[in-house]
C-alpha cells in the first residue's frame, strides 16, 4: 500500500501519460454470461438505457451479476483527497465486508490525474484500506499509483449492480448547457480517448462481441464505444440529446430528452 505523502502534492505535479490500466478487467467482465440483466455489461453512452437521469455525455456503466467479484483499479497515477470521497444518501457509505475485506459501499471517488483531468467512480465499494490511507494523511490526501486496487463493483446477493466510470476534463466543452450551475456537465468526456493505444485496443477487443450483438439488435448508434460525440442527434429521429431552453436548470426535474 502507498504511504501518505508528507509534502504538498498538487495535481499539477502529476505527470499524466494517459490511462495505462483498465478500471476493471473488461475481458473477464464482458466475457461472462449476461443472463442476470436485460442490459449490456458495458453501456458506453450515458443513460441511453437508464431513464432515471438526463441523457448526455459519455460515462460508462459497468454491470455485474450477484456473486461476481469484480476488482476496480485506478487507470493512472492520481491523488485522492478526503473531499474526493463523496457520500450523498443515507444508504450510501455503509461499512460492509466483501471478498474477505472491509469496504465502504456505494460511494463516489474522484481522483486527480492531472491539473485538468479527473477519473471518477460512482457506486464504488471503496476498500477501507484506501480510505484509511487518505484519512490518516496529515494533508488530507494521498497519491496512488496506476493499477492500484481501489475497490470493487459491489454485487450483493439477488441484485444486479453497476459501477459508473467517467472522466472530467476541464479542457472539454460539450456545449450541452449554457447554465453555469450545470457547467460540470459540459466537461464530461469519452473515457476511451484517455487510454494508451495498447489498452484502448484491448478494451475494444473485449467489447467487440457486445457491440456486434447490439448492432444486430439495431441499437448500435448509441453503443459505439469509439464515438466521442457528447451530443447525439440522429436526423429524422425523435430520440436525441436536447433540453428545453426556457428552463433555469437544464438538468432539473423538468428536463426534456
Amino acid at each position: 500500500m502507498p504511504t501518505p505523502t508528507s509534502t504538498p502534492s498538487p495535481a499539477s505535479t502529476l505527470e499524466f501519460n494517459r490511462f495505462t490500466h483498465m478500471p476493471v478487467d473488461f475481458h473477464a467482465v464482458l466475457g461472462a454470461a449476461s443472463d442476470c440483466a436485460t442490459y449490456p455489461r458495458l453501456t458506453p453512452f450515458f443513460n441511453y438505457l437508464n431513464t432515471n437521469h438526463a441523457e448526455g455525455p459519455k460515462k460508462w456503466y459497468i454491470a455485474a451479476c450477484p456473486g461476481d467479484v469484480v476488482k476496480v483499479y485506478l487507470p493512472a497515477k492520481g491523488i485522492l483527497h478526503d473531499w474526493g470521497i463523496r457520500v450523498f444518501g443515507s444508504e450510501e457509505g455503509r461499512e460492509e465486508h466483501f471478498n474477505g475485506e472491509k469496504v465502504i459501499i456505494d460511494v463516489q471517488a474522484w481522483f486527480d490525474v492531472s491539473s485538468n483531468i479527473k477519473a471518477f467512480y460512482m457506486h464504488l465499494a471503496l476498500r477501507d484500506e484506501i480510505m484509511a490511507v487518505v484519512q490518516d494523511s496529515p494533508n488530507g490526501y494521498a497519491i496512488f499509483d496506476a493499477g492500484t486496487h481501489i475497490g470493487y463493483l459491489y454485487t450483493p446477493p439477488n441484485s444486479v449492480y453497476s459501477l459508473d466510470f467517467g472522466v472530467q476534463d476541464l479542457d472539454v466543452d460539450s456545449g450541452l448547457t449554457e447554465h453555469l450551475a450545470d457547467d460540470w456537465w459540459n466537461t464530461r468526456a469519452n473515457p476511451l480517448d484517455y487510454f494508451t493505444q495498447g489498452v484502448r485496443e484491448s478494451i475494444l477487443e473485449a467489447y467487440q462481441q457486445t457491440y456486434d450483438t447490439l448492432v444486430e439488435a439495431g441499437v448500435s448508434p448509441y453503443s459505439d464505444i469509439e464515438d466521442s460525440r457528447l451530443s447525439i442527434n440522429e436526423q429524422d429521429k425523435i430520440w436525441g440529446i436536447w433540453f428545453k431552453g426556457d428552463l433555469a436548470n437544464a438538468f432539473g426535474n423538468d428536463q426534456g430528452g
